[in-house]
């Protein structure tokens, strides 16, 4: 196109020449328009060319981050004054797998002749010797204080006072009127102040009590600084401090709470064992077991230990350290806690009495748990299995008697012959009663 404008305005310009005749003004402004028409189109190509450097740029670009494929050849079309670019790649799609996989080897377990196991046991730690197996499966025992594994202390609670218990609020009662007490107390303040379940900062609070609500008083402890009251929460009993509540009546009155476990706390306990089976190092033994308080952690938790110790040589002696709740009586589990029996149980959990017992010379009433029974698997096949029961002073929740028997079940292979829970008649007989102790033991029978 651009030599064909080039050969239109020579041939212009040559008959201009030839005639000598000067241009009109119609032929200068013809003339002007052909070299504006000649210099769009040199711009027009001037684009085109550089649109398609761009586009073989572009298209260099695709085909470098395309799968490897056979080299694509782009087709470009330029069309004056409109350009119009036309690319074609050829595509290789993507390989896709079809099929079922088939996997490159094959497992095949072989049997292996494996030993029978030799079902000999030690349910207690003990250095005794086991014996080697005989007709049927035997197991070896030695003496142990407590049907349990050994409880690790735990840390002592020390709880932060607050206007009102952390977490959800535990709503308290509003009474309807205000009742008339001989003693009673209300919030000195404007806000809520808590019910505790015992009379000082290390027991945990169970609900708040609200300014203008009145309570009974029940109780309070040695030094007067709680009051225990009634009834919060579903008609249950607890403590709240004489710092954020006025109390009125006769407080000279009020019964003072003494703790039911002493710092001085001292309880010995006589042991007897059995071992009934062949596999037995001996046939009885003798022992004691004693509690004394090792610390007090605070106003509430005693630090006790307790030891046991056998006569001779039939058993280790052993070791245990317990945190106990000096005005409930209750033990503190220890994590992951299974034991059949507690030597400390909650005074207030306990029932009503059930049994007696003669202790130097008197009879004391008590309350006896039903039967219980615990499992615990050991290895080798064998299933231990705990039966028996136990006794509570009513007044300090302290262990007076236990008494269990513990047997043996086996599950396995022995001499060629399959065994399921089966019982072979070995058996043990644990026997614990108090024997001397300076709490004030309970309560005694008509």
């Amino acid at each position: 196109m651009r030599h064909f404008v080039s050969l239109l305005v020579l041939l212009i310009l040559g008959g201009f020449l030839a005639g000598c005749v000067a241009m009109s003004p119609e032929q200068l402004e013809m003339y002007a328009a052909v070299r504006a028409t000649e210099a769009a189109a040199i711009q027009t190509v001037a684009a085109a060319r550089a649109t398609e450097a761009a586009a073989l740029a572009q298209i260099a670009t695709a085909m470098a981050t395309l799968t490897p494929a056979p080299t694509a050849t782009p087709t470009v079309t330029l069309v004056a004054p409109t350009l119009e670019i036309t690319a074609t790649l050829p595509v290789t799609p993507t390989e896709v797998l079809t099929g079922t996989p088939t996997p490159t080897s094959t497992f095949t377990p072989t049997p292996t002749a494996m030993p029978s196991p030799t079902p000999t046991p030690s349910p207690t730690t003990s250095p005794t010797s086991t014996p080697p197996p005989t007709e049927t499966p035997t197991p070896t025992s030695t003496p142990s204080s407590t049907p349990t594994s050994t409880p690790t202390p735990t840390t002592t609670l020390t709880p932060t006072e607050t206007s009102t218990p952390t977490g959800t609020p535990i709503p308290s009662p509003t009474p309807t009127s205000t009742p008339q007490f001989e003693t009673s107390v209300r919030v000195a303040g404007t806000t809520r102040v808590n019910v505790r379940t015992g009379p000082g900062m290390a027991w945990e609070p169970f609900a708040t009590i609200a300014p203008g609500q009145e309570f009974r008083i029940t109780g309070t402890n040695p030094e007067r600084t709680w009051w225990r009251i009634c009834c919060v929460a579903g008609n249950r009993t607890g403590w709240v401090s004489a710092q954020v509540t006025t109390a009125r009546g006769d407080l000279s009155a009020v019964p003072v709470i003494q703790p039911v476990l002493p710092d001085d706390l001292s309880i010995t306990w006589r042991l007897h064992w059995e071992c009934h089976s062949p596999g037995c190092k001996f046939d009885q033994c003798e022992g004691q077991s004693m509690a004394t308080v090792r610390k007090v952690l605070n106003e509430r938790w005693l630090e006790v230990e307790r030891k046991a110790t056998w006569e001779g040589e039939c058993g280790e002696p052993s070791t245990w350290i317990v945190q106990v709740d000096r005005y409930s009586g209750e033990e503190k589990p220890a994590p992951g806690d299974g034991q059949l029996f507690r030597i400390f149980e909650n005074v207030a959990a306990l029932g009503e009495a059930n049994s007696r017992l003669t202790l130097n010379g008197r009879e004391v009433l008590m309350w006896c748990t039903e039967p219980r029974e615990r499992e615990e698997e050991q290895e080798g096949g064998w299933t231990v299995i705990f039966q028996g029961g136990a006794c509570y002073d009513l007044k300090t929740g302290v262990l007076l008697t236990m008494s269990y028997v513990k047997k043996w079940l086996y599950t396995g292979t022995f001499q060629g012959r399959r065994y399921e829970r089966q019982d072979f008649g070995d058996y043990e007989v644990y026997e614990q009663v108090v024997k001397e102790t300076n709490l004030p033991i309970g309560m005694s029978s008509p």
